[in-house]
């Protein structure tokens, strides 16, 4: 889902739902992000200090490195002790954000990257849910939430349109 759909919210709610299984045996991530592993911690500080400078394939790289990162460091050994995990969001939303911002070669890039499993190894969820809602509806959440640190939230209708045109996109791929 795009920004503001709700991703996070359903994702703290997780642990109220299934109350049957402990931290260790329940990851909730967003391997995109530079949380997780120690490793996409480190480059998320990277990334803060460069990104001004950076441009739209250069934060791809990053996205991607991170959810890298977060797979090796968090989602795999925790599949290898038996635990469960939930991804919240993955590498189709780089793919994603890729097609919105009209860029033929990253996208062509990170379908490449998600084809040959890079990432994730060719491992494939057993569940997949997609969250939609209305562009004006997102917009208006992520406004009233406000963007904090994450400087690529949608900031105009036209915005949003174009992200769920590229997610939209992006599922088509899988």
């Amino acid at each position: 889902g795009c920004d503001g759909v709700g991703k996070s919210t359903l994702a703290a709610s997780l642990r109220h739902i299934i109350p049957m299984y402990t931290a260790d045996e329940l990851i909730v991530i967003e391997p995109n992000l530079f949380e997780g592993s120690s490793k996409a911690r480190v480059l998320g500080e990277k990334f803060r200090r460069k990104r001004a400078g950076l441009t739209d394939e250069d934060i791809n790289h990053y996205f991607l490195a991170a959810c890298q990162f977060n797979y090796q460091g968090v989602v795999y050994p925790a599949i290898e002790r038996g635990a469960r995990v939930v991804l919240i969001s993955s590498d189709l939303r780089a793919l994603a954000f890729t097609i919105a911002e009209r860029s033929k070669n990253m996208a062509a890039y990170t379908r490449e990257v998600i084809r040959r499993g890079t990432l994730t190894r060719g491992l494939q969820p057993k569940y997949r849910c997609i969250l939609e809602s209305e562009p004006d509806a997102l917009l208006e959440r992520v406004k009233a939430r406000g963007s904090g640190d994450d400087v690529f939230d949608p900031i105009t209708l036209r915005d949003y349109q174009r992200r769920i045109e590229g997610l939209e996109d992006a599922v088509l791929y899988i």
